[in-house]
C-alpha cells in the first residue's frame, strides 16, 4: 500500500496503538544519484534529438533522411524511457511503501471500531484489510 511520506510516521503510530505489531522494518533508499544521472541523460538526448532533426531539414538524399529519421526515433524512444525513469523516482520520494501481512490471511470483515477509524483517510478497501489485521 502506498501512504503519502508525509502521512508515514503517523500511519505506522496509529497502526502500532490498534494492532498488535510482531515485526516492523523499515529502509529507505537514496536515489539522488541515480535521478541526477536520469535527468543529465535526459538533457543530453533532447540535444541530440534536437541536433537530429537540424540535420534531418538539411538531408538532400533518401538515405540520408532514413538514417537520420531512425536515429530519431531511437531517441525520443531513449527520451520517453528516461522521462518515465524520473517520473517513477518522483513517486518513490513522494510516496513510502507499507507491507501488511497478517496472520492467517484476511478474514471478510465489515468495517467497524478502532479498524474503521484508522482506515477511513485511507478508503474502505484498506479499513477491511486493517480489520482483519487489528481484530
Amino acid at each position: 500500500m502506498r501512504i503519502p511520506a508525509d502521512q508515514f510516521q503517523p500511519f505506522l503510530d496509529q497502526v502500532g496503538t490498534l494492532c498488535h505489531v510482531t515485526y516492523q522494518e523499515q529502509t529507505s533508499e537514496n536515489v539522488s544519484e541515480a535521478y541526477y544521472d536520469a535527468e543529465s541523460r535526459l538533457a543530453t538526448q533532447r540535444t541530440k534529438l534536437e541536433r537530429l532533426q537540424n540535420l534531418l531539414a538539411q538531408a538532400e538524399n533518401m538515405e540520408d533522411i532514413i538514417t537520420i529519421e531512425s536515429a530519431i526515433s531511437d531517441t525520443e524512444l531513449e527520451i520517453e524511457r528516461l522521462t518515465g525513469t524520473l517520473r517513477q523516482y518522483d513517486a518513490l520520494v513522494d510516496y513510502a511503501t507499507v507491507y501488511l501481512s497478517p496472520p492467517g490471511g484476511v478474514p471478510a470483515l465489515q468495517c467497524g471500531g478502532a479498524g474503521y477509524q484508522l482506515c477511513k483517510p485511507h478508503g474502505r478497501g484498506l479499513c477491511l484489510w486493517l480489520a482483519g489485521v487489528c481484530c
